[in-house]
């Protein structure tokens, strides 16, 4: 039987005359990161002839790590099998990201391969490389006068950990040598930058896994949760996981990008804030997050003093490049890199990747950047202090509200969606530049709101307009602009169905566009105000209104608005009870559209042209066409569109099959909502979907199954559309123009 230390100590003045520990002396034990003494239990009715202990009784001077380690169990046995299948392995990662706690303890695991002995080299206490050979010596204790290539030649199988190598790496060659000289000899370092040696295998570090969501188990399961509890529990062993604070502890280490080091600090500070104080301190100084260890090295003991050992060693063009990186939100391409951060960017950017400090992803075969959340505290912070804080970002608002004006043809063209993907790519980096330009540049603001209506009513983000397009049209800005702005923000709060502040918006857009005598705009906003009158049934004043946008885009040769007025024309005729007049003309729009290669109003006339086949009794017919259209535009990327498809789509499949109508319906209207749109196609005449279903389904059945129908997003509500049409066997169809005309002139002439 034998004990450890710990133990010894809590039962050795409680022992029985006749129970004796003998110590055995400092073993190395499976499982166990640093030697433990061990003691063995002697009685007179045990036999005490064992032989000596099977342990790793290799020579190390390992450091303890001084707290539990906290999981990383697949970067443990990546870092090891990499150790047994090459000599040199580096592990990489910016500071704090737990690179020397890894190397330590896949180094405690390895001792029993490496009978020569296992080494740590702390290589932070020489800032030459001239001092290394120096460094080794002492810690693998060589003899004097024996060379470190002769020493670590005859000591057999030997591990040497080189940590923090990267403010060295002018020494890299003398490792190269070392290996060459020694070929028993393996190396483990950690840096935050490559050595670049024939031979070398790189490992990135990893930060720790975030919890999925804040539920206690997925809190309690993430590495970077764990890693959190444990540490508070060293200052308040009473601390319990719950479902109150979950929420909290994952918002923390979300925030902290799960860096070892940075949960560490937080959790030091949780004494002073609490969980909510630390998680809103958080949100408004984390570079400069302390508190730590104080007998963590000097550079470890904050966050600010670890980012800023790795910023000290980069070159100044690349400490340049870093800070003004900062200011981007949600990553970066390398077109915005370029001119957000200055001409040669790009250079900067690899050194920095091969420091660490940035990371890089290929999207849709293009590389994308990205700064973790702690360095980019922390380069904000730098920029204010330099005082370049302000030039920056206005770069970054001029980059992307020119990103934003550029795409207003293409959004409005045959390449439409390929536009909008790109602007979704960077939505974050848009809204961040239109909220600086509120505050300090409104004329490129309004521009580009002006430029983004269209984009936020597609993609779904019409509330996030309406925030900013209020706060540019508030912020004032020179006419030509103010007209822009007017109309992206009209166009948003009109598909909000927000109609008399569309009203509002279009109607000083019109004032602004005579006083500008500017047909096109006029235009814009004439058809606009109509449209807002027509869906509140004020047809008397729309008409006027339809009259003056065709002659104002006539005027300026603009023939998509020449076929918006006729498309308002068709709707004020469907609204008065002329459905054939009004399919005539939604016909005669979809050929102009299809031919300008208008997908969006293609599909919007394919909509209306099955709601008449619908009102027409051809309810089959109309139902094929509609899943025809869904399948056109729900792979574009076009939310809204699609949505509008489901709603339309539900008012056929009602008719033939009420239980799924009714939770398509649902479906589409929960969508609607969550897009922050919403639209009641009763007011076309093709009736509710409850009302149409009230004759086959009880009240209760219909409002589970638009329950149901609710909780679908909009790629679920999208595939449940298909399978309910493979399953009633109706095969999705284009809409046959000639015989769509051919029943509206034969219910014409009835």
């Amino acid at each position: 039987i034998i004990v450890s230390h710990t133990t010894r100590d809590l039962v050795d003045s409680n022992l029985p005359s006749d129970v004796d520990l003998r110590d055995l002396g400092d073993h190395r034990l499976k499982d166990f990161d640093e030697p433990e003494r061990v003691f063995q239990v002697v009685t007179t009715d045990l036999p005490t002839d064992f032989p000596p202990l099977r342990s790793a009784n290799v020579k190390t001077n390992l450091p303890t790590l001084g707290s539990e380690f906290v999981g990383r169990e697949a970067e443990v046995t990546r870092v090891a099998d990499l150790v047994a299948n090459n000599r040199l392995v580096t592990l990489t990662g910016v500071g704090g990201s737990g690179k020397t706690r890894l190397a330590v303890h896949v180094a405690g695991t390895l001792v029993q391969r490496f009978a020569g002995g296992v080494f740590f080299v702390g290589l932070d206490a020489i800032d030459d490389p001239v001092g290394f050979d120096q460094l080794v010596a002492e810690a693998i204790e060589g003899p004097a006068g024996t060379s470190v290539d002769e020493t670590l030649q005859q000591m057999g199988p030997v591990l040497l950990i080189l940590d923090n190598f990267e403010h060295l790496l002018g020494a890299a060659p003398r490792v190269s040598e070392l290996l060459h000289a020694a070929p028993e000899l393996s190396v483990l370092v950690t840096s935050q930058a490559l050595l670049r040696l024939r031979g070398e295998q790189a490992l990135p570090v990893p930060a720790l896994g975030l919890p999925a969501d804040s539920t206690v188990e997925a809190v309690s399961e993430s590495d970077s949760g764990a890693l959190f509890i444990r540490r508070l529990w060293s200052t308040d062993p009473s601390f319990e996981l719950t479902v109150a604070n979950a929420p909290a502890i994952r918002d923390i280490v979300r925030r902290l990008d799960g860096l070892p080091l940075a949960i560490e600090l937080a959790a030091a500070r949780t004494r002073l804030f609490g969980l909510d104080g630390l998680r809103a301190e958080l949100a408004e100084r984390l570079a400069s997050l302390g508190g730590g260890f104080a007998d963590a090295p000097e550079r470890h003991r904050t966050l600010a003093a670890a980012i800023d050992w790795s910023y000290q060693l980069l070159e100044s063009d690349e400490q340049q490049v870093l800070r003004r990186a900062s200011v981007f939100t949600d990553g970066f391409s390398p077109v915005a890199a370029e001119q957000v951060c200055g001409a040669g960017a790009l250079n900067s950017l690899a050194g920095l990747l091969d420091k660490s400090l940035i990371t890089s992803n290929i999207e849709g075969g293009n590389a994308r950047f990205d700064l973790l959340e702690t360095i980019k505290a922390f380069g904000l912070d730098q920029l204010e202090q330099l005082g370049e804080l302000d030039d920056t970002k206005q770069h970054h608002a001029d980059y992307f509200t020119s990103l934003a004006i550029e795409s207003r043809d293409p959004i409005r063209s045959r390449s439409s969606y390929a536009a909008i993907e790109r602007l979704s790519i960077e939505r974050a980096n848009l809204a961040s530049a239109l909220r600086w330009a509120a505050g300090h540049d409104p004329d490129s603001g309004l521009h580009a709101i002006g430029a983004l209506g269209r984009f936020y009513e597609v993609t779904g983000g019409l509330n996030e307009g309406r925030e900013l397009g209020e706060a540019l049209v508030a912020a004032g800005g020179s006419p030509s602009a103010r007209i822009d702005g007017l109309l992206g923000l009209a166009h948003v709060v009109y598909w909000l169905v927000d109609y008399n502040r569309a009203e509002q918006l279009y109607g000083e857009a019109v004032a602004l566009a005579e006083q500008l005598h500017d047909p096109a705009r006029l235009g814009d906003a004439a058809i606009g105000l109509a449209y807002t009158y027509l869906w509140q049934e004020r047809r008397s004043e729309a008409t006027p209104l339809m009259v003056r946008a065709r002659e104002a885009y006539e005027e300026a040769g603009d023939d998509k608005g020449v076929r918006l007025v006729m498309t308002a024309l068709a709707t004020a005729a469907w609204h008065e009870g002329d459905v054939p007049t009004a399919t005539q003309i939604f016909a005669e729009v979809h050929e102009l559209v299809r031919s300008a290669g208008d997908v969006a109003e293609e599909i919007s006339m394919e909509l209306a042209l099955g709601a008449s086949l619908i009102i027409f009794g051809l309810v089959d017919e109309a139902t094929s066409n509609m899943l025809h259209s869904l399948s056109l535009i729900s792979g574009a990327g076009d939310d809204s569109r699609t949505t509008m498809c489901l709603g339309y789509l539900s008012l056929g499949v009602v008719r033939l099959d009420p239980e799924a109508g009714v939770k398509l319906g649902g479906a589409a209207d929960a969508i609607a909502e969550r897009q922050g749109g919403s639209f009641d196609l009763s007011m076309l005449g093709l009736g509710r979907v409850a009302e149409l279903a009230a004759d086959a389904l009880d009240p209760r059945t219909i409002e589970h199954l638009a329950d149901q129908g609710s909780k679908l997003e909009l790629a679920e509500a999208v595939a449940f559309a298909f399978e309910w049409a493979r399953e009633a066997s109706l095969e999705s169809q284009p809409v046959d123009i000639p015989r769509v005309m051919e029943i509206a002139l034969a219910h014409q002439r009835q």
